[in-house]
């Protein structure tokens, strides 16, 4: 599916990497799009191994202008350790992993040095 109509009116749009990856997605009402490629055709967020390593939503502006970003770290079993918002501060997030891989703990805040502190909202 490349698109969602409704009547005449395109509601979204989307990109793909071959045959399953989407790459972009756009709503032209409210003039917002997420995409992981530039016009040259380079995919500046994704790693060499396809993962993303920066998520963002940017509003189509005369100057695009990001107002969602976040940007991935991964381990050397493809988990996410961590992700750091790149909009607004004090949104990271630090994740730990057991020895299966599995999500034992989310600690939110400012990431700092690997660590995170200062967090945004009280415990």
């Amino acid at each position: 599916m490349t698109r969602v109509k409704d009547g005449a009116t395109v509601l979204v749009e989307y990109d793909y990497l071959g045959v399953a990856d989407v790459v972009g997605t756009t709503h032209d009402q409210p003039d917002v799009m997420w995409k992981m490629y530039t016009t040259s055709g380079t995919y500046p967020d994704l790693d060499r191994f396809n993962r993303v390593v920066s998520s963002r939503w940017t509003k189509d502006l005369a100057t695009d202008k990001d107002f969602y970003r976040v940007d991935l770290t991964y381990d050397r079993n493809s988990n996410i350790p961590s992700a750091e918002g790149q909009v607004h501060s004090g949104f990271d997030v630090k994740y730990t992993m057991d020895d299966t891989d599995r999500l034992v703990d989310a600690e939110e805040g400012t990431l700092s040095g690997g660590s995170c502190c200062s967090p945004c909202w009280g415990d």
